[in-house]
């Protein structure tokens, strides 16, 4: 089994969304959320690889899993 990743996204508009990073663990992924909206503050969203679930962010936007 594969370890989980996350991915975290950025809306752009209209319901798009640009990949910015991939990493490892959670706590990797909410201090890269919070580090990028500090440094140009938008919506961005973390995503589990694994499941396709959005685990953290402002959005309920749902990907397929693997996009």
């Amino acid at each position: 089994m594969q370890p989980t990743q996350y991915e975290i996204f950025r809306n752009v508009r209209y319901g798009a969304a640009v990949r910015i990073a991939t990493v490892e663990t959670l706590g990797q992924a909410e201090q890269t959320l919070y580090a990028l909206a500090w440094l140009e503050p938008g919506d961005y969203f973390t995503r589990d690889c694994t499941t396709g679930e959005i685990v953290a962010g402002r959005n309920n936007v749902q990907l397929p899993a693997g996009s």
